[in-house]
């Protein structure tokens, strides 16, 4: 078995030799859960894929659930009162926890692609049987709904996991059902159900899931020298038409803001981490196809996110759902200081600022600046990449870079110049504003030396014929207060311009 093209492994990873999983099939057959787990951490190596999807399944069920009790009936299909009932588990609260600590065990142990094989996506067919996963055993038979889920933020939903009802019938033989009663009932208490909301039981999972995507981020750099997780794009739902860039982000961003709204700040970090895997998938490439025709060359210049769009997205998202300006200003601080992010960062302060400014011609001359990503050239977006170039007569060659371009200075400055309304929408206010401003230059001038030389000698130049500096007092007036004083010393600071 050849080792994957972008999975930087001296050893190529073969499946579990039958011996092996047979040995693991029989204990999960008897039940013996928490045995199956301990043979299947002692089974652990680099060189062997790990079955993952009763794993996944496992680590699913909320850890605080009681065991079956030995006196348990089996579940008919007869009574019609059974159809309420929930089915007595003999998954223990210990298999649960040893399932997620196995899951996350594997993560320095195999590589991504080998343990996000068993998540639903995007990119996979979910209504094929996995030929992983034999469907011999209950917890087989009831695990299978993890395969044919759309995608792995379904998994995180509430009581997910009993989905796939299997019953036994008077004879002793036991048939699934996809029934959502069960599931029904057990939220009717609930006050909402929101698609991406996390479940309770679900949080350890998500952790493991921001684990795997990281990693399968460090490996793409290793391989490709950019800094995004195929896996994680895979999650993101592709528009139609064959083209690969993504536009559709409700599912991730509610997931998102949810984290970040938690009150435990390892959930609020989960959100932060998935929003920096976000960013991270706004990476350009050029698409080298060479047809049947070898006079035939299209260069094209695509993207997987788009920057505008997903700005857009998330500025959309943060105002509808925070009332408070400091949330916003939070999200945006405790995204760190990645180029990425950055990069992001200046796009979103732009856009504030342009959004809240008054377009009128007699306090600002000129056009309005407009929050803008690089220019596409000719015939971007035009061409389809085939998911296996092998399989058509074309050969495809990617390109891929972040260097990505940001705005100019002059919009910069004209971002500071531009005029306070004298009436502000909520969830907007002067300090968020006087944040957007002084993040927007502190991001830019971060930006700029990974810029082209003339964008770096037209900053020089500002500094020094002290247009920088009168866009500064303009952008951080006295009459603002103490907080625009301290963002004005603190940019002074550090571009080291005369004030």
């Amino acid at each position: 078995m050849a080792d994957s093209p972008r999975t930087p492994q001296t050893l190529p990873e073969w499946e579990l030799p039958n011996h092996q999983r047979g040995l693991v099939d029989d204990i999960i057959e008897e039940g013996q859960y928490e045995a199956a787990i301990e043979a299947l951490f002692q089974l652990r190596s680099p060189q062997y894929k790990p079955s993952m999807q009763q794993l996944v399944f496992l680590a699913l069920h909320p850890a605080e659930t009681a065991p079956a009790t030995s006196d348990a009936r089996p579940v008919t299909e007869t009574p019609r009162k059974t159809r309420f009932a929930r089915i007595p588990s003999s998954i223990g609260p210990k298999a649960i926890v040893s399932a997620q600590n196995l899951l996350t065990s594997l993560i320095s142990t195999n590589s991504p692609e080998a343990l996000g094989r068993a998540l639903p996506s995007y990119a996979s067919d979910g209504s094929s049987k996995s030929s992983e996963e034999p469907l011999d055993s209950l917890l087989a038979k009831q695990s299978h709904c993890v395969k044919t889920a759309k995608h792995c933020w379904e998994l995180l939903e509430e009581a997910f996991v009993y989905r796939n009802q299997v019953v036994v019938s008077p004879k002793g033989k036991s048939k699934m059902r996809h029934d959502f009663s069960i599931e029904e009932v057990i939220l009717s208490e609930s006050p909402s159900r929101e698609p991406g909301v996390v479940a309770d039981e679900a949080w350890p999972f998500l952790g493991w899931l921001v684990s795997l995507f990281e990693k399968d981020e460090v490996f793409e750099f290793q391989t490709e020298h950019v800094r995004y997780s195929a896996l994680f794009l895979d999650q993101l739902p592709p528009p139609r038409g064959g083209s690969i860039t993504r536009w559709d982000f409700a599912v991730i961003l509610n997931i998102i803001m949810y984290c970040t709204e938690q009150k435990e700040l390892r959930r609020q970090q989960m959100g932060y981490r998935l929003m920096k895997l976000v960013i991270a998938l706004v990476v350009r490439f050029l698409v080298n196809m060479l047809t049947s025709s070898p006079q035939l060359i299209n260069l094209t210049n695509t993207i997987y996110v788009e920057m505008s769009t997903l700005v857009n997205s998330v500025y959309r998202s943060l105002l509808a759902a925070w009332s408070d300006p400091r949330r916003i200003q939070d999200f945006l601080s405790d995204l760190g200081s990645a180029t990425s992010v950055q990069r992001f960062r200046l796009y979103f302060c732009q856009k504030l600022l342009n959004d809240v400014s008054i377009p009128a011609t007699s306090l600002h001359k000129g056009p309005r600046p407009q929050a803008r990503v690089a220019p596409k050239p000719r015939g971007a977006n035009s061409v389809a990449v085939p998911k296996d170039p092998s399989s058509s007569d074309s050969s495809i060659t990617l390109s891929k870079s972040s260097k990505q371009a940001i705005p100019t200075c002059a919009e910069i400055l004209a971002c500071l110049d531009l005029p306070l309304p004298q009436f502000l929408t909520s969830p907007i206010d002067v300090k968020l504003i006087l944040f957007a401003r002084f993040q927007l230059v502190s991001d830019f001038a971060a930006l700029k030396d990974h810029q082209t030389p003339e964008l770096r000698l037209e900053w020089d130049r500002l500094i020094q014929a002290e247009s920088l500096a009168g866009s500064l007092k303009r952008g951080f007036p006295p009459e603002l207060g103490d907080e625009a004083s301290v963002y004005l010393e603190m940019l002074q600071e550090s571009l080291r311009v005369p004030l």
